[in-house]
């Protein structure tokens, strides 16, 4: 399970390896390929065909806000149900706007579960105090700041960590047998999976 941007791509020699590699091994002994980014579904999908990426078996997209199954091309139906439990989008955008001089991104980063904007090198006490409005407000968000720049406010149990562990436990594959990488603040979660 890997990131995409600064991970699997950007640096071209590393991503032409790691094609070759993946495109020696048998079929029948490839491990499941799971791609895990903050990119929304179509921007991904059409990143990996450009990049000449393996297809993924799973795509894990919009900061851990959906999984696509690679195989079906369908959305994973049970995991965005969760998801969708309890969030209120509007809600959470009325107080990222009172709290911060936050710049919404454009609609081709938005999704249902996933409110992002641009917010230049914000301090850590800026973030702590988004997160404190948020939850006075009765929501249950996640805010994500990654790259000194981008912060997006998720439903609560939204992350890339944890729809890499719903995944693991609907295909019944145990962490211990998983590889993540990944290169930014976005990526912590699955990277702490025990």
């Amino acid at each position: 399970c890997s990131d995409l941007d600064g991970t699997l791509l950007g640096k071209p020699d590393a991503t032409l390896l790691f094609q070759q590699l993946w495109g020696s091994m048998p079929k029948d002994e490839r491990p499941l390929l799971v791609y895990n980014t903050g990119r929304l579904l179509k921007d991904a999908m059409r990143t990996v065909h450009r990049s000449d990426l393996p297809d993924p078996d799973y795509l894990i997209c919009g900061v851990g806000t959906l999984i696509h199954n690679g195989r079906t091309g369908k959305t994973v139906q049970e995991f965005a149900d969760i998801l969708n439990e309890g969030w209120d989008r509007d809600r959470a955008e009325q107080v990222v706007q009172t709290v911060t001089s936050a710049v919404r991104q454009p609609a081709p980063f938005q999704n249902a579960c996933k409110s992002s904007w641009y917010l230049h090198q914000a301090p850590a006490e800026l973030i702590a105090t988004l997160e404190a409005a948020l939850s006075e407000a009765g929501i249950e968000a996640l805010v994500v700041y990654s790259s000194d720049r981008d912060l997006d406010i998720l439903p609560k149990y939204a992350n890339k960590g944890n729809a890499l562990a719903w995944l693991l436990r609907h295909l019944k594959i145990p962490a211990r047998e998983v590889i993540v990488a990944g290169d930014s603040g976005n990526d912590t979660a699955m990277l702490q999976i025990p």
